[in-house]
């Protein structure tokens, strides 16, 4: 269905910042979470800018659109981050996320949202010709998403919770409570269509929408999750400027391979590396990637190998990589990954790999050292690297 593959959570569509505010137009979108006891019968519903039925002046809103509604059955998971921009972002998510008491009209607080979910169906308002006749109000609900959902809710002050911060939290695999804790940050569970069964650790909705159901039991039938307005008249709301944008570092830098060990044994096998209980020949391979922004694809031509040449019978290789230095661009993501094998003509083995990789634009600084021996797996036991910027 086009609605999923242009998805945009809580954000409108084709909002333009102009200084504290962001305009919209008619016929301009955007994604909520449901208000609690949503039904079919919201769709279509002439609503306030504040996103209520009820005028200023204390009357009812007429229905903007006739109830006419189709309905699409779905089976997709998604997992989405959403940092609140603005005080409709903050309304539209109130009643879900229950921070309407938290975050004021002076905007004094961040709030960013992780949603971990799954759409069985989507009903949808059948709109008129010209998509966004004037009605009644400013904004009108148009679809509604059903399925199960669960979110982390990070809070915290505007000079904690900068704009860099939240771009390490929007890493795909970032530990969510720790971070929050190092940046006095706060954060909350939000279920909608699950029962909790074993738990709601924020490390459980981070890990997959999938795996989500390994620890909770879901509704009998779908519950509405997300809502989809449409704004009838143009509409322009209070900005929330996020302070400091993320930090990309950019240059060429070097990688410096500190030391290296390998268990006296391939773990995988529990046997010797060669013949009569030989040492292995090692090859490391270290790869830096650039990957576009909020996206786990490789920017073309934006890789940087690094190969270190064979060191006969030794678990201690003196690591010299060629090339040792890389580039990284301010407007990607570059990423790490380092591995090993045992160059053997007979029977080459894996010897190890980094568990995951080391995102380099998070590093606060460099130069650093890292130990990442206890974040290898296979058969390496000590891996200490240096990175620093070349002058």
């Amino acid at each position: 269905m086009k609605t999923m593959k242009h998805l945009c959570i809580l954000a409108a569509l084709a909002a333009v910042a102009q200084g504290d505010e962001l305009n919209f137009t008619a016929g301009d979108t955007f994604l909520a979470p449901a208000p609690m006891g949503t039904t079919d019968d919201y769709l279509g519903v002439g609503l306030t800018p504040d996103l209520k039925t009820i005028a200023p002046d204390g009357s009812a809103l007429p229905r903007a659109y006739p109830h006419e509604v189709v309905t699409a059955t779905e089976n997709n998971y998604r997992f989405e981050y959403k940092a609140l921009e603005s005080l409709l972002d903050v309304k539209a998510n109130a009643n879900y996320l229950g921070i309407s008491g938290k975050v004021s009209a002076n905007v004094q607080r961040r709030v960013l949202v992780i949603h971990g979910y799954h759409v069985a169906k989507v009903v949808k308002l059948k709109l008129p010709p010209g998509v966004a006749a004037a009605g009644p109000g400013v904004v009108t609900p148009v679809e509604i998403w059903y399925g199960w959902m669960a979110s982390v809710v990070i809070e915290g002050d505007k000079q904690k919770f900068t704009g860099e911060v939240k771009a390490k939290f929007m890493q795909k695999g970032c530990e969510v409570e720790g971070l929050a804790h190092s940046n006095s940050l706060t954060t909350q569970t939000r279920v909608r269509g699950l029962q909790k069964r074993s738990g709601e650790e924020a490390s459980l909705i981070m890990s997959s929408p999938q795996n989500l159901l390994s620890h909770f039991d879901k509704s009998a039938e779908p519950s509405p999750i997300f809502v989809r307005y449409m704004h009838t008249k143009p509409l322009s709301v209070a900005a929330i400027q996020w302070a400091d944008k993320p930090t990309f570092h950019a240059g060429q830098f070097k990688l410096t391979v500190l030391e290296f060990q390998i268990a006296e044994k391939n773990r995988a096998t529990n046997k010797g590396w060669d013949a009569f209980n030989g040492k292995p020949d090692p090859i490391v391979t270290a790869i830096v990637s650039q990957l576009k922004p909020g996206k786990e694809e490789a920017v073309e031509g934006g890789q940087t190998i690094m190969v270190s040449p064979v060191e006969e019978n030794t678990l201690t290789p003196s690591v010299r990589l060629n090339p040792q230095t890389f580039w990284m661009q301010a407007d990607t993501r570059s990423v790490l990954l380092i591995g090993a094998r045992d160059k053997d003509l007979r029977n080459p083995d894996e010897i190890g790999q980094l568990d995951g990789q080391i995102n380099l634009y998070a590093v606060p600084e460099f130069p650093i050292e890292l130990d990442l021996s206890g974040r290898c797996k296979g058969s390496i036991e000590k891996l200490r690297i240096r990175i620093e910027r070349v002058e």
